[in-house]
């Protein structure tokens, strides 16, 4: 049976999705630096937690939740591209934090 948490988990599930995106707009834009480089990858371990969350087959019943497949699909649409994105992100600027660390 579901509890109001459950379905209070999978709108903040979305609702992290959408401000991780909103983020993701604006530092990709900027130059890089560490505190961007810590807020990607904070959001990024975060949006993982909620991926595994959500993909689980027993984490909600389809007969009480009868739109999770609909909602699953939508998450992971916006989910996979922007974190593939967030990774070659943190891959590429590994640098740019490793560097200012040794100033």
């Amino acid at each position: 049976m579901n509890t109001n948490a459950d379905v209070n988990d999978i709108h903040l599930a979305f609702s992290m999705i959408n401000e991780f995106e909103t983020v993701w707009l604006t530092i990709s834009n900027e130059e890089p630096n560490q505190v961007n480089y810590r807020i990607i990858k904070s959001y990024l371990e975060y949006v993982k937690k909620q991926l595994d969350f959500i993909m689980k087959p027993h984490a909600f019943d389809p007969v009480e939740y009868p739109d999770l497949i609909e909602k699953r699909n939508h998450f992971m649409r916006k989910c996979i591209p922007l974190m593939a994105k967030a990774e070659v992100y943190l891959v590429t600027h590994y640098d740019v934090v490793k560097y200012s660390k040794t100033k």
